[in-house]
């Protein structure tokens, strides 16, 4: 072959091999850049509620964190407590009432405190059963609701009036007309139920009915 064209040939050849390279590098370039970009329009997902917060909060000598991560209590029960659902009279919803007698104690003080949590929420379908196990719960385990009210921080003195309301609604409808003297009675039989409360328990025990006795006036 003749030198010249030899040189030509490899000159040409060089050229290209250096184009080829250039267009790749090129397109990985953009590629990266394209990436980098879709990043910074597209951010994480957010979770549906701040971990932060919820895990400095505590009720029942857990993190609310550590209840809405636990696998035995149902979606609804989170659902109702971080405001995702509205309280009804459907089935679920009184699961999750009849779930505040539960022996789990474990569980248990997340369900009192979800409930609690629908009280000022409870609209005139959701009131009656809401009623019904409150005034229940309250009558069979008196210690454990004034222990919750006298040592957890998240309650509030509105709860404690939501939870004595609630009792009250049902002298109103089950005692209408004697409403009163039906909320004196229930007071005593009360009291006497606590008898291995401590003074503390009593006292808030006291007060509660004489809250519960101011929704039940004498005519």
């Amino acid at each position: 072959m003749n030198p010249w064209a030899y040189l030509l040939t490899s000159a040409l050849l060089l050229s290209a091999i250096c184009a080829c390279q250039s267009d790749a590098e090129n397109h990985t370039v953009s590629r990266a850049t394209t990436n980098a970009a879709d990043q910074a329009v597209a951010p994480p997902k957010a979770l549906p509620y701040d971990t932060a917060r919820l895990q400095q909060k505590s009720f029942g000598g857990h993190p609310i964190l550590f209840y809405l991560r636990h696998p035995q209590i149902p979606q609804v029960a989170k659902d109702l407590y971080l405001g995702n659902a509205k309280p009804t009279d459907d089935d679920q919803t009184l699961a999750l009432m009849d779930s505040i007698f539960t022996g789990n104690t474990t569980t248990q003080p997340f369900y009192f405190l979800t409930l609690t949590r629908t009280m000022s929420k409870a609209d005139g379908a959701y009131s009656e059963p809401l009623g019904l196990m409150v005034k229940e719960f309250v009558e069979q385990q008196p210690d454990r609701l004034v222990a919750y009210f006298l040592n957890e921080k998240l309650l509030t003195s509105e709860d404690f009036d939501n939870w004595a309301e609630s009792v009250a609604m049902e002298f109103h409808r089950d005692n209408e007309g004697s409403e009163a003297s039906a909320c004196a009675a229930w007071a005593k039989d009360l009291l006497a139920h606590c008898r291995n409360c401590s003074a503390a328990e009593k006292a808030k025990l006291r007060e509660f009915t004489e809250v519960v006795s101011r929704w039940c006036p004498s005519k």
